[in-house]
């Protein structure tokens, strides 16, 4: 699972964030897009509607079941983006939330296996630690089946 944390009204870095992910996903061979969920977490549950952010992922051509935004109860989605490491934090006087721009790689487990951000290097790093995630869990599957 490929999670990461965006609002609706964002400008800056969230867009750059879904470009990232859209450009990720275009990238991986189809077993692995078989493989893969993609997880956006609201960093504004308090004012993002279901309704933006299904306009959202309509712009950037992510698709349901693909691609998951988590949106609901501002109090544990705040807790929850706080303890993945988002470093949320809401300027009083503009109103902008500025955020860590993270990419996490989830395991089958759903454990955090990589942390990576919008950083270029880190884009090759992504997609490789996407697909041996996938091969890993691949591996497991043929292991089981032949047993």
């Amino acid at each position: 699972t490929l999670v990461t944390g965006i609002y609706a009204t964002c400008s800056t870095s969230c867009p750059l964030i879904l470009l990232e992910g859209k450009a990720l996903l275009e990238s991986l061979p189809q077993d692995v897009l078989e493989q893969l969920d993609f997880v956006a977490i609201s960093l504004s549950p308090e004012y993002d509607t279901n309704t933006q952010m299904d306009r959202i992922a309509t712009a950037y051509g992510f698709e349901y079941p693909m691609f998951r935004y988590l949106n609901g109860d501002p109090g544990l989605l705040n807790k929850t983006t706080r303890s993945l490491g988002f470093s949320r934090s809401v300027d009083p006087e503009s109103g902008v939330i500025n955020h860590a721009n993270l990419f996490l790689v989830l395991d089958a487990n759903g454990f955090i296996a990589y942390r990576l951000t919008l950083d270029d290097r880190h884009k090759e790093w992504l997609r490789q630690a996407v697909i041996s995630l996938a091969e890993e869990i691949g591996q497991k599957a043929l292991a089981t089946t032949n047993r």
